[in-house]
């Protein structure tokens, strides 16, 4: 069966989320690049000192410096733009655009989880395998029963199911 989507504008409070869940992957994204930064002034200073201490001439040590901060800048910058594009960037379309994808979805499976008292509902769906429900909403809906879930276009950030 081929699950019904369609494309919802953000309500206010999941708009909310959205930029809750931006400023943390700023925090996060931005905490990576000046580690990955440090990492990477340091390792030149440290070959340059390895090769003054070997050869004992300036200008080889110069060399070595510049070429491993070359090689160090450029890996920085390469794990810089693929920490983006898989943090932030789908985040911020997300902020951008300012929309939802609700999906219909049918339930395979109903389990209770004893060990920690939750309801989860297992789903037809390639993004949300299963989902914690309600314990009203677990008696209420059964197997083969159909319910949306709602999740933001890029990032696929899950927001909740009806």
């Amino acid at each position: 069966m081929s699950n019904y989507i369609k494309i919802e504008p953000l309500e206010e409070d999941e708009l909310a989320f959205m930029h809750k869940k931006n400023e943390q992957e700023r925090k996060t994204y931005f905490t990576i690049i000046k580690m990955v930064l440090i990492i990477s002034l340091a390792i030149p200073f440290i070959v340059a000192i390895i090769y003054h201490i070997r050869f004992q001439r300036t200008d080889i040590m110069m060399q070595a410096f510049i070429q491993a901060l070359c090689i160090t800048l450029s890996f920085s910058a390469i794990i810089s733009f693929f920490t983006y594009r898989r943090s932030l960037l789908d985040i911020r379309k997300d902020l951008n655009e300012k929309t939802k994808i609700v999906e219909s979805s049918l339930i395979t499976e109903k389990k209770f989880m004893p060990l920690n008292n939750t309801y989860h509902f297992y789903l037809d769906n390639a993004l949300k395998y299963s989902i914690e429900v309600s314990e009203d909403d677990f008696h209420r809906f059964e197997v083969n029963d159909e319910i949306n879930i709602e999740y933001a276009t890029y990032s696929k950030e899950y927001f909740g199911y009806y």
